[in-house]
């Protein structure tokens, strides 16, 4: 269960993602919250749940679209160009940014204001955004100012400056590793991958 704190209550909430369906239930009682119709063919990302200037929203990567709900009325608050067929990589969040990215046939990755409203695209909205080297299946990490992500599901890390997108290291292999399907994670100041074998 997960929870979000709001001016009425804490309230719980668990999201299911359809195909065609976005559903946020109340996880205690499994009473549904609210519902609306998607229009995406595939995605596998989780979605991220944030609060920005008092309105918790849960943003959701898709194809089509990468779009911001009101986590309490279901509102859509924004609604950015979508990524690629197949997203995978879940959503994180920098300060007042949510980076998005997916590497199936294509390499986007968008840093997107959290504060951003309606209809938005690399013109209007983005802080910057980046097409390189981006993750299949894991999802990226953000730590100490960086975001970390691997190309495709190969052992090659990228790292950018998470406030502007410029590139620390660009697609650097990492010897010793094979396959990788699980995201990074930074400890006690590390990153640590885990290939495959």
């Amino acid at each position: 269960m997960q929870s979000v704190k709001t001016n009425r209550a804490r309230l719980p909430w668990s999201v299911l993602v359809l195909m065609v369906t976005f559903v946020v239930l109340n996880s205690r009682t499994g009473v549904e919250l609210w519902r609306t119709p998607r229009d995406e063919p595939t995605s596998w990302a989780t979605p991220l749940v944030v609060s920005f200037d008092g309105t918790n929203q849960v943003v959701v990567p898709g194809t089509n679209r990468i779009r911001s709900y009101d986590l309490e009325s279901g509102a859509v608050l924004w609604r950015a160009e979508g990524l690629t067929v197949n997203c995978i990589p879940s959503p994180v969040r920098f300060e007042d940014t949510v980076l998005c990215m997916s590497g199936y046939r294509a390499n986007p990755v968008y840093a997107i204001a959290l504060g951003a409203l309606g209809d938005i695209g690399k013109d209007s909205g983005f802080a910057w955004s980046y097409n390189r080297g981006t993750p299949y299946v894991p999802s990226p990490a953000v730590s100490g100012g960086q975001v970390y992500f691997t190309s495709a599901n190969s052992a090659v890390l990228t790292s950018l400056d998470a406030r502007n997108g410029s590139p620390v290291y660009d697609q650097e292999r990492i010897a010793g590793l094979g396959t990788l399907y699980a995201s990074p994670v930074v400890a006690a100041g590390r990153l640590y991958l885990q290939s495959r074998c």
